[in-house]
């Protein structure tokens, strides 16, 4: 009985496979760094010499675009972190044009120097950021499983970790009307040290995603 699993969510979901996102990305997609094991999805991020970029990692996304509602991601991100970004997020960039908008707007967690990062972009335009430490945390998001996600509404997008409010943004929120995002989780290797901090010598990272839970916003029609 192997513990890898074929994926029941194939309806739903694709593996990233065969290209890069170009810089601060050091990573291209390659299909055989996500596994499911034991249900549990399993994003390895490792040296690669047969493509463009010194590694090669893994990004698990779905088919469909989605739009207001809660998104909950219960994960434990590498122990490995300098130069390194574990992410869970939504995204739309120019390529997607869903609903005839080109910009990119994302709403986005990540795991980083050993801590959480929450951001956002609407209309291209980002610089939302919000850095928490273990320390800020009280634990470290290395050690163990928890929950982390968001809910977007169209006045405000709020930030949670363990289903505790952490932030709440409410300034220049992306709009569904703009278009649905997909839902991405992916793990690369970072060349932007202000933000990543150094990039590592040697690689060998992997991040661990037990579930997703996307719970659509309801609409209470005004009279």
């Amino acid at each position: 009985d192997s513990m890898l699993d074929t994926d029941p969510n194939v309806s739903r979901w694709q593996v990233a496979d065969g290209w890069s996102n170009g810089w601060p990305f050091d990573t291209c997609w390659r299909a055989e760094q996500f596994a499911r094991v034991n249900g549990v999805g399993v994003f390895k991020l490792s040296p690669s010499v047969d493509c463009n970029e010194s590694t090669k990692g893994a990004e698990y996304r779905t088919v469909n675009f989605y739009g207001y509602g809660s998104y909950l991601f219960c994960l434990k991100p590498p122990a490995q972190d300098s130069g390194i970004v574990m992410g869970v997020f939504i995204y739309k960039g120019p390529w997607d044009n869903d609903n005839g908008n080109p910009a990119h707007n994302e709403i986005t967690i990540e795991f980083l120097k050993g801590g959480v990062q929450f951001n956002y972009y609407h209309n291209n335009v980002g610089g939302h950021e919000i850095f928490l430490s273990a320390k800020d945390l009280g634990f470290d998001p290395r050690d163990d499983f928890h929950v982390y996600g968001f809910v977007w509404e169209p006045t405000q997008i709020k930030f949670l970790i363990d289903g505790v409010v952490k932030y709440v943004a409410t300034q220049d929120i992306p709009q569904a009307e703009e278009g649905g995002m997909w839902i991405i989780i992916n793990l690369w290797k970072c060349l932007e040290e202000k933000w990543c901090g150094p990039a590592p010598q040697k690689v060998n990272a992997t991040g661990y995603l037990d579930w997703v839970e996307y719970t659509e916003l309801k609409r209470t029609l005004q009279h």
